[in-house]
C-alpha cells in the first residue's frame, strides 16, 4: 500500500516538472474556398493527420469566412484533407517548419451536383468537446429558412423541448445564453421560440458555475445546466425578426413578432404576442402557485424587451423585462385511488369534475451589471424582481366510492381567490486577484424578500352517506392570509495555489431567513349577514426562523488528464418556529449538526472525450407552508394541515457523466447516471377517516374524508440514468439520435399508520431522426416510448403497469414557385390508465399551404389548419406515495386560420453561408 502511495506522489511530481519542459507547440492557419465563385466555404471539415502515426488526428472545421486554424502540434509531416458536400475531396501532405505556419488559400472543387437549383449543405462535424463543454455546430443540423432556434437545437443529440420544458444532457436546462450572455433572464423558452435557427453558428451546452466560484476557479458543487447560443458573425451586425398575424371567421387570432437590433457593443431584442388560440413564447413563472397545471383554452398578451451590452472596457450590463397576461378556461375530469388498505375491495376511489377560469398577469425584471475596473477587481451585480396578481374561479364536484360502487361522500365546491405576490432576490459578488497567480479573496452577498397575499372565498354543500342515510353540511367561508419573509446570506472565500497544479479554498457561509405566515378564516354570521366570524381553528400566525454557520475547506488538483476535487463543510443549523394562534402558543427550536463533503473528478481521456463524477451532501429545510399548523378546508373531503415539528433533509446524491464526440465520424455519445438518497424525507402522512373522527380544536373529519399532513419518514431513493447516441445516416442525408432513459423511485407514505413504499420504474426510448438534405426540403421523424411499473408494498393486488408513446412526424417543402407546405403528424397512445375511458389512440394533425412573396422571399401568406382529424385531447397521470391519479382536460380542437409573415433581415456584412440566407 505504502509502495502504491509513493508511486502516485512520484508521478505528480513528475508530471508538475513536466509542466515546466513542456516542448514548443507548433500551429497551422489556412483559408478554403470555392475554385469557380472563389467565395470562402463555411463548415468544411479540416482533418489533419500524422504520417507516422496515423491514430494522431485533428479535427476543426472552417468559420463563417472560411478560416480554420490547429494548434498543439509538432514540427514534423502531416497529412491534410478537407470535405465538404457538393465539393470534391482536397488533400495534400504539408511539413511544418514555423511556430505559425500559414497555409494560405485553399480552392476545393464543385462536383456540380445540384438538386432541384438547391444549394448543397457540406455534412460538417455534429459536435467536439471541449473540456466540460459540448459544442454542437448548427452547420450540420439542415433547417427550413423560416425555422426558429428551437426547431434546430431538438435535431441535436442530448436536447429535448416538449411544452416548454427544455432538458440537455437529461436535465432541465436553467439557462440559456446568446454570446454568454442573458437573454429574458432565466426562461429557456424565449430565447428557443424568438430566435431564428439562421443566426445560430454554435450551440454549446454546459454546467454553469456560481458567479462566485467561476471567479476563484475553485467549484462549490452549485452549478445549473445551461446552453450557450452563439450566432454567426455576420448575424452580429445589423438587426433581423420577424411579425406576423392571422385571424379566422370564428374570432381566432394570433398578433406577434420578434425584432433584434445588434452590433459589436449593444444587442436589443424586442418581443410581443396576442392570441387566442394556446400559443405562448414564454415559461410560466408562478409565485402563487394559483396557475394551475396545463389544457384548456388560454388568450395571451405578452411583451418583452432584452438588452445586452458593453461600456467602454469596464462595464458589461444585461437587462431584461417582460409582461405577460393571460386568461384560461379548463375543464377537468379526474380518477383515481388511494393507497392506504392492503385489501383492494375495501380501497377508496375518487372522481371529480371541475371547471376553472383563471386571470393571470405577471410582470419580470431582470438585471445583471459586471463592473471590472482593472486585471485584479471584479464586482457583478445581479438583480431580479417579480410581480404576479391572480384571480381564480373554480367550481368541482368530488365524489369518494369504497370499492368502486358504495358512495362514501360527496361535495359540490366553489372556490373565488384573488391574489397577489411580488419576489425580489439580488446577489453582489466582489473578487479580488492578487499578483500571485490562483490567490484570490472573494466575497458574495445575497439577499431576498417575498410577499403574497391571497384571499379566498369558499361555498361547499357536502353530503355523507351512513347507513343509506344522507347528511348534509354547508360551508360558506371567507379567508385571508399573508406570508412574507426574507433572506439573507454571505460568503467569504480565499483561495491560495499550492505549487502550480492545486489549489487550496477556505470559506464561510452565512444564512439567515425569516418567514411569516398569517392566516384568519371568517364564517358566515347570519346576524350581520357576513362572513366575518372569526374561526379561530381554522386560523394561524406562524413566524419561522432558520439560521446556518458554515466553514469550509477544500483542495483543488489539476495536473495532466485529472482535474479533481475534495472538499468538507461544517454545517451549523438553527431552526426556531413560534405559533401564536390558534391557542395554546407554542414554540419549536432544533438544532442540527452536518458534516457535508462534496466530491468531484474529471478525467479526460482525450481531447474529445471526458468522464465526471461527482457525490454532494447537502441539507433541505422545510418551507413554511409544511410547518404552518392550520387546516385547509378548501376541500372539505380532503383536509391538509402542516407540522411545525419537522426536520430538515439531508440529501446525498451522486452523478457520472461520460461524453465522446468524434468530429472526423460526426458522431458523438453520452451516458449519464444519477440517483438520490434522502433521510428524513419529508413525505406525507395521510388519515382516512372510516367513522365520524375529531381531530381537535372543535374539527371534525367525517367517514370517508382524509387529512394529510407532512412528516419525516425514514428514506427515498432516486436512480436516473440516459444514454444518448448520435450519428449520421449519410445515404439519406440525415442525422440519427437514439436515447434510451431509466428512472427509479422509491418514496415512503404514511397511511393510517402504516408505510406505504411506492415504487415506479420508467423505461423510455426516443428516436429522433432529423433531415440534413437542404433548407427546402426538411423533415424531422421522432418516436418517444415509455413505458411505466408502480408497485406498492400496501396494495400489491393493485400494481399498476402503464404504456405511452408520441409518435412525430414534421416535414416541411418548400418547391415550385416558392410554394410552401408545412405538415405536423403526431400520434399519441395512453394504454393500461385506471378509467378506460382514457386509454387513448389519437392522432393530431397540423396542415399548412401557403406561398413565399416578394423578391427577397420575405413575406409568407399560409392557410392553416390546426387538428385537421380533429381527436385533440390532453391525458396525464399522477403517481404518488398515496394515491394514483388520472386527469382529462378539455384542450383546443380543429380550427382553420389564414396568416401573414414578414422577415425583416439587414445585415452589416454579407453572409458567405448557403443554407438559407434571406439577407
Amino acid at each position: 500500500m505504502f509502495r502504491k502511495i509513493l508511486h502516485i506522489i512520484c508521478y505528480i511530481a513528475l508530471a508538475g516538472i513536466n509542466l515546466h519542459i513542456e516542448a514548443q507547440s507548433y500551429k497551422i492557419t489556412g483559408k478554403i474556398s470555392d475554385l469557380q465563385k472563389k467565395e470562402p466555404l463555411t463548415g468544411v471539415s479540416v482533418v489533419l493527420t500524422d504520417i507516422r502515426d496515423s491514430s494522431r488526428r485533428y479535427v476543426t472545421i472552417t468559420d463563417n469566412i472560411g478560416n480554420f486554424s490547429i494548434d498543439a502540434l509538432k514540427n514534423k509531416n502531416y497529412k491534410i484533407r478537407t470535405t465538404y458536400l457538393g465539393y470534391q475531396k482536397l488533400e495534400k501532405e504539408i511539413e511544418i517548419k514555423n511556430p505559425v505556419e500559414n497555409l494560405g488559400e485553399l480552392f476545393m472543387v464543385p462536383t456540380n451536383q445540384v438538386l432541384q437549383q438547391v444549394v448543397i449543405v457540406g455534412q460538417v462535424p455534429t459536435s467536439v468537446q471541449k473540456g466540460d463543454t459540448t459544442e454542437m455546430n448548427a452547420a450540420a443540423f439542415v433547417t427550413n429558412p423560416d425555422a426558429t432556434a428551437e426547431d434546430l437545437l431538438t435535431k441535436m443529440p442530448t436536447i429535448t423541448s416538449t411544452d416548454g420544458k427544455v432538458k440537455a444532457q437529461g436535465e432541465s436546462v436553467k439557462h440559456i445564453y446568446i454570446d454568454g450572455k442573458p437573454f429574458f433572464g432565466n426562461d429557456p423558452t424565449l430565447a428557443l421560440k424568438n430566435l431564428p435557427a439562421d443566426a445560430i453558428d454554435k450551440v454549446q451546452v454546459y454546467d454553469e458555475l456560481s458567479d462566485q466560484a467561476k471567479l476563484t476557479g475553485f467549484d462549490d458543487g452549485n452549478t445549473s445546466k445551461t446552453i450557450n447560443i452563439i450566432t454567426k458573425k455576420d448575424r452580429r451586425n445589423g438587426h433581423f425578426g420577424k411579425v406576423a398575424a392571422g385571424y379566422n371567421q370564428n374570432n381566432k387570432y394570433v398578433v406577434g413578432g420578434n425584432l433584434h437590433f445588434f452590433n459589436e457593443i449593444h444587442k436589443i431584442s424586442i418581443i410581443g404576442l396576442s392570441n387566442n388560440i394556446n400559443r405562448q413564447n414564454f415559461a410560466n413563472q408562478d409565485l402563487l402557485g394559483a396557475m394551475g397545471g396545463g389544457g384548456g383554452i388560454t388568450k395571451t398578451n405578452s411583451l418583452g424587451l432584452n438588452y445586452n451590452g458593453t461600456w467602454g472596457k469596464i462595464l458589461q450590463l444585461n437587462g431584461s423585462y417582460f409582461y405577460n397576461n393571460s386568461q384560461n378556461q379548463t375543464s377537468q375530469i379526474v380518477n383515481g385511488h388511494y393507497l392506504y388498505s392492503s385489501n383492494p375491495d375495501s380501497n377508496q376511489y375518487f372522481n371529480s369534475q371541475s371547471t376553472t377560469g383563471n386571470r393571470n398577469f405577471n410582470h419580470r425584471l431582470n438585471f445583471k451589471l459586471e463592473y471590472t475596473p482593472d486585471t485584479f477587481n471584479t464586482l457583478i451585480i445581479t438583480p431580479q424582481l417579480s410581480f404576479q396578481t391572480n384571480h381564480n374561479n373554480r367550481n368541482s364536484s368530488t365524489a369518494n366510492f369504497m370499492g368502486e360502487t358504495s358512495p362514501l361522500n360527496s361535495s359540490i365546491n366553489t372556490n373565488i381567490s384573488d391574489a397577489q405576490a411580488y419576489d425580489f432576490s439580488n446577489s453582489t459578488t466582489f473578487r479580488h486577484k492578487f499578483k500571485k497567480q490562483g490567490r484570490t479573496i472573494s466575497i458574495g452577498i445575497n439577499n431576498s424578500a417575498h410577499r403574497q397575499d391571497p384571499g379566498n372565498i369558499l361555498q361547499a354543500q357536502t353530503y355523507y352517506y351512513d347507513d343509506s342515510t344522507k347528511q348534509q353540511k354547508n360551508i360558506n367561508q371567507r379567508s385571508t392570509a399573508l406570508n412574507n419573509g426574507y433572506s439573507v446570506s454571505s460568503n467569504l472565500a480565499y483561495t491560495e495555489p499550492l505549487g502550480k497544479i492545486s489549489l487550496l479554498e477556505l470559506s464561510y457561509n452565512y444564512y439567515y431567513s425569516n418567514n411569516k405566515a398569517n392566516k384568519k378564516t371568517y364564517d358566515f354570521d347570519p346576524n350581520t349577514n357576513e362572513n366575518d366570524s372569526l374561526n379561530t381553528t381554522l386560523s394561524n400566525i406562524y413566524d419561522n426562523h432558520y439560521i446556518t454557520h458554515s466553514l469550509r475547506f477544500g483542495y483543488l488538483l489539476n495536473v495532466l488528464k485529472i482535474n479533481a476535487l475534495v472538499s468538507f463543510r461544517y454545517q451549523q443549523a438553527n431552526l426556531n418556529g413560534a405559533r401564536d394562534l390558534p391557542l395554546p402558543k407554542d414554540t419549536v427550536k432544533k438544532t442540527f449538526n452536518n458534516y457535508l463533503p462534496y466530491i468531484m473528478f474529471k478525467y479526460k481521456f482525450s481531447k474529445n472525450s471526458i468522464l465526471r463524477l461527482t457525490y454532494n451532501a447537502s441539507t433541505n429545510a422545510p418551507s413554511i407552508s409544511q410547518l404552518q399548523d392550520v387546516i385547509n378546508n378548501s376541500n372539505p373531503l380532503h383536509l391538509s394541515t402542516g407540522n411545525p415539528n419537522l426536520k430538515q433533509e439531508f440529501n446525498q446524491s451522486f452523478s457520472s457523466r461520460y461524453s465522446l464526440s468524434n468530429p472526423d465520424k460526426s458522431t458523438s455519445f453520452f451516458f449519464l447516471l444519477s440517483g438520490s438518497y434522502i433521510q428524513n424525507n419529508i413525505s406525507n402522512r395521510t388519515y382516512f377517516a372510516d367513522k365520524d373522527t375529531m381531530l381537535g380544536r372543535g374539527i371534525l373529519l367525517v367517514k370517508g374524508a382524509k387529512l394529510t399532513q407532512p412528516v419525516n419518514l425514514d428514506h427515498s431513493w432516486n436512480f436516473y440514468s440516459t444514454l444518448n447516441f448520435g450519428f449520421p445516416l449519410h445515404f439519406i442525408s440525415s442525422n440519427l439520435n437514439l436515447n434510451t432513459d431509466f428512472n427509479y423511485s422509491s418514496i415512503p407514505g404514511n397511511l393510517n399508520n402504516k408505510i406505504n413504499v411506492s415504487n415506479t420504474y420508467t423505461f423510455s426510448q426516443g428516436v429522433v431522426l432529423g433531415s440534413n438534405i437542404n433548407p427546402n426540403v426538411d423533415f424531422t421523424l421522432s418516436y418517444h416510448g415509455s413505458y411505466n411499473i408502480v408497485e406498492n408494498s400496501l396494495q400489491p393486488k393493485l400494481n399498476n403497469n402503464y404504456y405511452s408513446h408520441s409518435a412525430n412526424f414534421r416535414f416541411n417543402l418548400i418547391f415550385w414557385k416558392n410554394l410552401v407546405l408545412e405538415n405536423n403528424l403526431s400520434n399519441n397512445l395512453y394504454k393500461g390508465l385506471s378509467n378506460s375511458n382514457f386509454n387513448k389512440n389519437y392522432f393530431l394533425w397540423n396542415l399548412g399551404f401557403g406561398k413565399k412573396l416578394f423578391n427577397k422571399q420575405q413575406g409568407l401568406i399560409m392557410l392553416s389548419v390546426f387538428d385537421l382529424l380533429n381527436q385533440n385531447t390532453n391525458i396525464s397521470r399522477t403517481v404518488t406515495e398515496t394515491y394514483i391519479r388520472d386527469t382529462q382536460s378539455t384542450i383546443l380542437k380543429r380550427y382553420f386560420m389564414l396568416t401573414f409573415t414578414y422577415k425583416l433581415n439587414r445585415y452589416g456584412q454579407h453572409s458567405h453561408h448557403k443554407t438559407s440566407s434571406n439577407s
